[in-house]
Parts: structure tokens; C-alpha cells; sequence
């Protein structure tokens, strides 16, 4: 059985999780999400995107815009801390 990949948005939650230095229940807490369905999410178990609702929750636990989570590469400063 093969196991999901994550999604790109997936990895930009992963990233700024990272960047932020919070752990997953924590993101879930601020967000009010289920730890488990945050894991789902994260683990791209949960399809390619979840609800505009729960979008907005994870950007604002993150500190983010909602699009900062769906396209990366249109935030330079995001962008750029990459290179």
C-alpha cells in the first residue's frame, strides 16, 4: 500500500510550522481543528485541499494570508527565504 505524498499545501504548512518553531497540536489549538485532522491534512491522507474555512483557520494560526498557503510563490518574502 502506498502512502499519500503530502500536497503543496501540505508543505507550505510544514514550512511555516518550521520557520514559527510550533508543533502541530499547537497549530491545530490555534486553528480549532482536531490534532487528528490537522495529521490528515499534513500527511495529504485528506485529499488535495481542505475547506476555504479551514484554509483561513490554518492562516490565521499561522500568522499567514490564505493565499500565502495556496500559492507560496506569489509572497517574495515567502519566495525568497527559500532560496
Amino acid at each position: 500500500m502506498r502512502t499519500a505524498e503530502p500536497t503543496p499545501f501540505a508543505r507550505e504548512v510544514h514550512y511555516l510550522m518550521r520557520r514559527q518553531g510550533l508543533k502541530p497540536a499547537e497549530v491545530a489549538r490555534r486553528a480549532g481543528l482536531a490534532p487528528s485532522y490537522l495529521s490528515e491534512i499534513l500527511s495529504g491522507t485528506k485529499g488535495k485541499r481542505p475547506s476555504g474555512r479551514v484554509i483561513v483557520a490554518l492562516a490565521r494560526a499561522l500568522g499567514v494570508e490564505g493565499e500565502c498557503l495556496l500559492d507560496p510563490r506569489r509572497y517574495q518574502h515567502v519566495a525568497h527565504e527559500r532560496e
